[in-house]
């Protein structure tokens, strides 16, 4: 039986290609018990321009965050397909030291340092970006998601808002977060199933 870690790869993104055929190979209660409930899947990439170039003075090998400017205000992500294939997630595949927040509980980090659960290498990505919480809860309801800033350079923004540093935001399946320029959209593994089955 192929495992979560056989998945996805270093930068905890599933391996697409091996996605396909797990969803082409099982049904649709073994695709979601393997991948996780929930999913985020990239979207699209909104224009602006990074300014500056991350590196400190005299240290070559320590990057700060580069800070992005949106080309417009209230703008939509310039959709690509090709992100449509970053399917990351919601439950962490690296092992910690720190302490467990229970088997109903999983914690994700998304962010530029290879510490993190989801390792996105952009320098408008902060070290440690943002959180993602997803809590299975008690069986007598379904699945709950949060968001949050962990007090990121360029911001995480939930269908256009941009939360306050290390505030903390419940989740609708369809939401769409930007991290930084990133736009990813939280989907249920139930839905991306038939896609990559049949796509």
């Amino acid at each position: 039986m192929t495992s979560l870690k056989e998945l996805v790869d270093e930068t905890g993104q599933f391996d697409y290609n091996a996605l396909k055929r797990l969803a082409k190979g099982q049904d649709q209660a073994t695709f979601v018990r393997l991948v996780s409930e929930m999913v985020l899947v990239g979207s699209g990439l909104y224009r602006g321009w990074l300014l500056g170039d991350g590196k400190k003075e005299g240290e070559e090998d320590k990057k700060e965050t580069v800070l992005f400017q949106p080309e417009e205000r209230r703008q939509k992500a310039t959709q690509f397909k090709v992100l449509e294939t970053y399917i990351f997630p919601l439950i962490p595949v690296k092992q910690r030291d720190e302490e467990s927040h229970g088997k109903n509980v999983h914690v994700v980090t998304v962010g530029r340092s290879k510490k993190c659960d989801i390792i996105l290498s952009d320098p408008s990505i902060s070290s440690k970006h943002a959180e993602f919480r997803m809590d299975k809860g008690d069986g007598t309801s379904g699945p709950a998601c949060f968001v949050r800033d962990l007090g990121s350079s360029n911001g995480v923004f939930v269908n256009g808002s941009r939360l306050a540093p290390f505030w903390t935001k419940d989740l609708a399946i369809g939401d769409e977060i930007r991290l930084s320029r990133f736009s990813i959209i939280l989907s249920r593994a139930i839905d991306v199933y038939p896609k990559l089955k049949f796509g």
